[in-house]
This record gives C-alpha cells, structure tokens and sequence, in this order.
C-alpha cells in the first residue's frame, strides 16, 4: 500500500501548473517527449512508449495526465478508482489537471470533463458548468475559475474550501490543496479559504506581483512576476521552504517535495527525497513542463527548445533568446532560424549553435513605443523542428508630465517648467513632440528625455492671457499622444487704490496700479474718470520686471462733496476704484491769542461759515514770514464741526515782530496778524544770598512762557574771582523754568558778587555774598 493511500480524507491535492513563457499548442511539432523519475510503484515514471506531441502534463498521486497537441489526453500510473481511464472519446482538450485519485480535463467550449473518484465516490463537476478557463484539483475537491473571474467548486466540502469570499470575481487562476483553495486574481494577490491548521491560507500581508500558485498537503508555492518563488505553509520535509534566486518560470508542488523549472531550462528540486524524486537526472535538457506527484517527477522535454531571460521588457530595452537543441551541433552547426510574429520584438534572422554544442544566444530587440502592452511570439526552426514559440511581453513605455507650480499669471516673470517623467531609465534620447491647447502658453516644440535618464524637463514662454482658464499641454511620440498634463493660466489684472481715498476738492492725491504678478514686458493700463473736477494721465506703464506704478491725482475745488469712480483697464480687464471729493466751505475767520511769544506754541482757530461735510473740511493754512511763524499746511474741520485749531510754532525772536497767516477755504480766504514778543526772563532766584568761599548754590530763571523748544538764556559773574557761572542754561521744551551751579572761591574777606540772566532785551540780576 503506498503511504498516499493511508492519508485519512482531508489529505493533500495539487494542481497542474501553467507554462510559463512557452505556447504548449506548438509543441508537438517539436517532437516533444516525457522522462520520469523517483518511485514507480505504480508505473508512475513508466512512459507510454511512443508517446508525442505531450504539449501539458499533471501529475497526481500515482497516475500521470499527458495533454497532446490534437486535444486528446493519455493517462497511466495508478488506475484504482478509474483516474486514468481517460473517457472515450474526450477531444478538444486544453488543460488538464489531476490530484489524489481523480482527474480533471478543460475543453476549449469552456466545458470539465471529470473521471476517478474523490474519497471513494464518483463526483462530476456540476451540471451546465461553461465558461471556464482555469481548472484546479485537490486530493477530494475540485474548482473552476469562469472568464467572470468568480470560483465554483465541487467535491468535499469539510472545511468550506469550496465557499469562495464573498465578492470574488477578479480570479484567473486556481489551485487546490489538502482541504484548501487558492485563487490568483487579476490584479496579482492572492485570495485563500478552507483547511487552516498548517498555515496555507494565511496569505502573508502585501504580497503583490504573483504569477503562478501550486499548492499541495498543508502549503502553496508562489512565482512572482521577477522570478523568485514564495512559500506559505509548514510542510513536513521542506518542501514549503523553495530556494532563493530569480530565473523560474514554472513552478509543481508535490506531496512532499516540490520542482522549480528556470528561464535556462534547468531544474531544481526541494524537499523530500527518499526515492529520489528530486534528483534531477543527469544531461536532462531542453525541458518545457515539469509536474511533481506523491514520490515521483515527470518532465515535458521538446527536441528544440527556445527560452528567454526575461518574460517581458519596457519597450526599447532588449532580452536575451536562447535555443537549444536535445543533441550537440554536428560539424560545421546548426543554422536555427528565427522569426518573430510581431515588429515589436526583433530577432535576427537566424542564429548559429556551434558544432559540438547544444545552444546559441540571440538578441531580442524592442523599438521604443507608448501605450497599451503588446505581445509577440519568437519561434526558432530547424528544417520540420519548430521549437514552442516564446511569448515576450512587452510593456508599452508610459509617460507622466507635470509642471513645477499649480498656476501663474501669463505674460508674468514666473517660468514654469514642464517635465515628463518615464517610469524606467530612457534606453535611448526619446524626443517628444510639444503642443498647446492655448497660444497663450508657449512651450518648446520638443521636449528630450536623455539616455540613461528617467525624466527631461524645459521652461515654458508664455503670454497674456485675456481671462483666467485652464490650458493642456499634450505630449507625443510619433504622432501618437502619450500623456498630458493641465495648468491654470491666470490673467494679468490690475488692482487700482487711491491714496487717499478721501481727498480735499483742490488738492492732490496718488492712484497705485498693482499687478497681479511681476510682469515679463512692459504693460500700458488705459486710465479713465466720470468727472472733470479729477484729472488722471491717459495712461500709466508698468516696466518690465516691475509689479506697480503710481500716478499723480489732481483736483480742483467743489462747493459740495462728490464720489467720482476712477478705472485702470489692464490687459483689457478693467478695475475701478472710488474717489471720494470733499467740498469746501467758506472760512468765516481766522483768529489768534493777542499776547505770542517766540519759541512758544500758538493756537490759531479757522471758523467756517457752515458746518464741515461728511469726511470733513480741509482749510489750507499759509504764514507770509514762515521763518517767524511756522504754520502747518492745513487743518481739517471734523465732519459737522465749524471749528478746528491748529498750533503753529513761532521762532525765538530777539524783538517784536509779525506775520500775516492766511486760511484757505473753499473761495474764500481770510488772514489774521500775529504778534510776537520777544521771550524774556521775568524772575531770578538764588538758593541762598550768603555763602562761606568754596561752596555751591543754585540759581533759578523764569521766562515769560513755556518754550516749543529748548530756549538758551545767558548768565554773568560779575567777579569769576568770587563766584563762576556757566555762560548760558537751557529751558527744555514745555517749560519756563531752568536751574544752574553757581560756584563761590575761597575768599579771605567777604565779598560781594552780582551775577545776572539776560534774555534778549531783558535781565534780572541777583548780589551773592561769599564769606571766608
């Protein structure tokens, strides 16, 4: 009894693998063959004689399925339960896949065909089952994958490996294990139910990029889109452990012990081997398929065999093909000749193997192109020896543009770039062709991605724009669009103030133009106003590299106010702003204090006639001897007030004198004469009248008002030898009084000293004594 026949009904199952880069459907003509190896209990590795044209074999426990060029199937091993006994007349056959001791063949309607038994009991797939185009087998279930990408089982339901997730109907591939389901989906993950206990359905977070499954007893074995192989599960011997590496392209998992096929049509094998079913036989070349069952391998070999290094390519880049022949070149080689069913992928027109050897190498060249993916089959020949065409993807090349910036405003000093990013280094200079949807933005005809580089980037000119709006660059490569990319282009605009917005009728004011962004060329904005009592130049201009520019505002008076609307018109879009023109009422009197004194502030107060208008009253202010009496330019009366004072500054004058000021308002002008008087010192003080020589005191002066600013007043000794003063002291600013340091000598008699302030035409003067 083998040891599979003992494993109780939730025991392991396994799949037949897809080929990977090669089309099964040619192989017959290639004179393709079947080797086996391992334990042959059952006549497991005990070919059919004369058996050709295999273009697919499975292997399940002790039986082997072989798919033959003419759609028919041969069967033999193991025969117990009837699985291999192919059914009379079965045709048309596209795949076929086997596990425990039942069979499974795919028809090319769509259509199973099932024979042998699934745990003693004889289980068809269901009724009316179609469209179907992956098939799977486990030791006692069964599963089919439809063209909708949805899962239907059939077989032993112990451990609800046939209850797919909700939702799935992205699969494409399936696999059947020891009481456990695995479907490849579309996108390339992997979804996994049924038996948990060893681990083969806890698919590990993230993995992307899956190829290939074969699952077997308690594990699977994945191939992802590099070449390298995954194990999930524990396995007993190893066998859930494959080797690292890259290169596979078809993958078998086994009871306990699973093959690896690679791109140079070797073999490896891992896990169990204890009759030596992973020892590869020796000078076994040219393999196609191999299939691993409970203790036993087989393997597809083809007479002339093509494989590449790679099972696709960014167009422009480049694989390396190898041929090989199942018998060493005779003297003087073998000429294969090559062809390629599709122009985007080169081969030379044939290819030497050297006398005495069994392979040559070629180039697969691909020219650059973009978009969808395209697929081309290269077969090699020997006179009637046509090797399995090879099937290379190539991957149309994508583009991404992009610009540096969101939006800018045309016509401005921004330079926005434009780059278009490759997702692989350029093979060679790619040069795109250039358009815009908008004469506005103006970029390069051609843009280049250099060799070796990933993405090529250029500036792009650009003008005013009259509105807003958003303008798409598109990229092409011979013609054809590759990618696109949008941007906003804003229009230059003008934004006009006034400073101030209220101004005085007959005065003058500034307008401000403020574009939106720097600008490339100089920009002439057309001005304009609604009323005559405004005047603006016809036009500003705003030089190149520059943001703004001002312009004069003038007036002429008005008896009431007014709002007069003021517009700039830049790049054809208008703004306006809004002037409002205060009118002035007539001044009803202009009047000072009767007593002024130099160097002091004095209040003037304008009277108007009327009350100020909204925003108030400007009243224009001037002094005929402004070097005597300084007085502001103007004084504003507050909005419904008649009134409003003003402080004017008068200067240190040494004697009587005046000035005529004058205030301005509305079409009347009135005048006031303003007296001033000299500053004089009006009180001296000294902190004491009788010193001991050697001593200090203070002196004190008053003036006659406090002073606008700091005011010098003169001091004298009369005699330094008895008393020293300084020359003069300073009044500060908003006062009138000022101290100083007197300092009397040594004297040997008393003796008197008379020290005096003087200020203009006026002196105090005060008789120290100094005692010894």
């Amino acid at each position: 009894m083998s040891r599979l026949s003992q494993i109780p009904r939730s025991g392991w199952g396994r799949i037949a693998p897809v080929l990977a880069l090669v089309c099964l459907a040619a192989l017959g003509a290639a004179q393709s063959s079947v080797t086996g190896w391992g334990r042959n209990a059952n006549g497991e590795t005990s070919v059919p004689s004369g058996l050709t044209d295999v273009v697919q074999i499975a292997a399940g426990e002790h039986h082997v399925l072989a798919l033959k060029s003419d759609g028919t199937v041969v069967a033999w091993g193991l025969n117990a339960a009837g699985q291999a006994t192919v059914p009379a007349g079965l045709t048309g056959v596209v795949k076929v896949a086997a596990s425990g001791n039942h069979s499974l063949a795919l028809k090319s309607n769509g259509t199973v065909v099932g024979w042998g038994q699934m745990a003693g009991q004889t289980i068809p797939p269901p009724s009316g089952l179609t469209g179907v185009v992956d098939i799977g087998a486990g030791r006692f279930h069964a599963g089919a994958v439809k063209s909708d990408g949805t899962f239907v089982g059939w077989g032993d339901n112990q451990y609800n490996q046939l209850n797919p997730p909700a939702g799935l109907n992205n699969a494409v591939k399936v696999a059947g294990g020891s009481g456990f389901t695995v479907v490849l989906k579309s996108d390339g993950t992997l979804a996994a139910w049924g038996r948990t206990e060893f681990g083969a359905t806890e698919i590990p977070p993230g993995l992307t990029g899956v190829k290939e499954i074969s699952a077997n007893f308690g594990y699977i074995i994945v191939r992802k889109s590099d070449g390298t192989l995954l194990g999930i599960g524990t396995g007993f011997s190893g066998e859930a452990t494959p080797p690292a590496g890259t290169g596979f392209i078809q993958i078998s998992a086994g009871l306990e012990h699973a093959y690896g096929l690679k791109s140079d049509g070797s073999l490896l094998g891992w896990g169990r081997n204890g009759y030596g079913e992973t020892t590869t036989p020796s000078g076994l070349t040219n393999v196609v398929q191999v299939a691993a069952g409970a203790d036993f391998t087989v393997a597809l070999r083809g007479g002339l065999v093509t494989t590449l290094d790679q099972s696709e390519v960014y167009a422009g880049a480049s694989a390396t093909g190898r041929v090989n022949l199942s018998t060493p070149a005779p003297a003087g080689g073998t000429v294969v000749t090559l062809t390629s069913n599709n122009s985007a992928a080169t081969v030379p027109a044939s290819v030497r193997v050297p006398a005495g050897a069994t392979s040559a190498s070629f180039t697969v060249g691909t020219p650059l192109f973009f978009g969808a993916d395209k697929s081309a089959q290269v077969t090699a020949k020997v006179g009637t020896l046509v090797a399995p065409p090879v099937v290379l993807t190539i991957k149309g090349q994508s583009a991404t543009a992009s610009f540096n910036v969101e939006s800018f405003v045309g016509g401005s000093t921004t330079n926005p770039t434009f780059t278009v990013t490759l997702p692989t280094p350029a093979p060679a200079n790619v040069t795109f062709n250039l358009t815009s949807g908008n004469a506005a933005l103006i970029p390069p005809a051609t843009l280049i991605v250099r060799k070796g580089q990933t993405s090529g980037k250029v500036v792009m000119g650009h003008e005013m724009i009259a509105g807003d709006g958003s303008v798409r660059v598109t990229v092409r490569y011979n013609g054809p669009t590759v990618t696109y990319q949008s941007i906003l282009v804003l229009a230059q605009r003008g934004t006009l103030t006034l400073e101030p917005a209220t101004l005085q009728s007959g005065t003058s004011g500034v307008g401000r133009v403020k574009l939106t962004s720097p600008t490339r060329e100089a920009v002439t904005v057309a001005l304009a106003r609604n009323n005559a009592a405004v005047t603006v130049p016809s036009s500003v201009t705003i030089p190149a590299g520059a943001r703004e520019k001002t312009f004069a505002i003038t007036t002429t008076a008005v008896d009431t106010a007014k709002d007069v609307q003021v517009k700039a018109t830049t790049n054809g879009i208008a703004n306006t702003a809004l002037l409002r023109l205060l009118g002035i009422p007539e001044v009803a009197s202009l009047t000072f204090p009767t007593s002024n004194f130099g160097r002091t502030r004095v209040v003037g107060t304008v009277r108007l006639l009327s009350p100020a208008p909204s925003g108030g009253a400007v009243v224009t202010l001037t002094s005929a001897d402004s070097a005597l009496l300084r007085v502001p330019a103007s004084v504003r009366v507050p909005a419904g007030a008649t009134t409003a004072t003003f402080e004017a500054i008068s200067s240190d004058t040494p004697v009587t004198d005046s000035s005529v000021v004058s205030a301005k308002g509305g079409a009347t002008t009135k005048t006031a004469n303003v007296t001033i008087k000299p500053l004089a010192a009006t009180a001296f003080t000294l902190s004491f009248a009788t010193v001991g020589g050697g001593t200090t005191l203070t002196g004190t002066v008053t003036l006659s008002a406090e002073v606008a600013a700091g005011t010098a007043v003169q001091i004298d000794s009369s005699d330094t030898s008895v008393a020293t003063v300084p020359a003069t002291v300073t009044i500060l600013a908003g006062t009138r009084t000022a101290t100083f340091t007197i300092t009397s000598k040594a004297v040997t008699t008393a003796k008197t000293v008379k020290i005096t302030v003087t200020k203009h035409a006026s002196s105090l003067y005060r008789t120290l004594k100094v005692t010894p």
